[in-house]
């Protein structure tokens, strides 16, 4: 009963070696020195940089098949000419038959764009109840009929 009660006391202090995370720090230690090659990457050995690349340009390949492929599934069936869908789609398709290299170095830089879009702040008008607040719409000054 005291161990539960100690447990339930935010102030109470407990020792550190006894716990859940504890247990597993040593498990993962004794993992670590049994491993070959966990050992010697906690030493500092590099990776290769030639294999490096090699997954970065094979990920940054695969990563642009699968936008382009997610592109033409935004296109609608009947799509016509001046589709906003159906050009983006065109253009990146073109733009891979040309130079596959800047095909990559593009979407990579609109994926970063758009995850800076997602992480800043919402720069518009200050919301009331919920709802951005309209624009005005400029017209003429109504007066008053005599």
């Amino acid at each position: 009963m005291q161990d539960s009660d100690q447990r339930d006391r935010p102030d109470a202090k407990r020792d550190p070696s006894a716990g859940p995370l504890a247990e597993l720090t040593r498990h993962l230690a004794a993992q670590r020195a049994a491993t070959p090659q966990l050992a010697r990457m906690d030493q500092g050995a590099a990776l290769d940089p030639q294999l490096t690349g090699y997954f970065r340009d094979t990920w940054s390949r695969v990563r642009a098949r699968g936008q382009l492929r997610q592109s033409l599934q935004r296109v609608p069936e009947n799509a016509g000419p001046l589709n906003s869908s159906h050009l983006l789609h065109r253009a990146l398709t073109v733009m891979e038959q040309a130079s596959p290299a800047y095909l990559r170095e593009f979407l990579a830089y609109a994926d970063a764009l758009a995850w800076l879009e997602g992480i800043a702040p919402a720069q518009g008008a200050p919301v009331k109840d919920g709802r951005a607040a309209a624009p005005r719409k400029a017209g003429k000054a109504k007066g008053r009929k005599p």
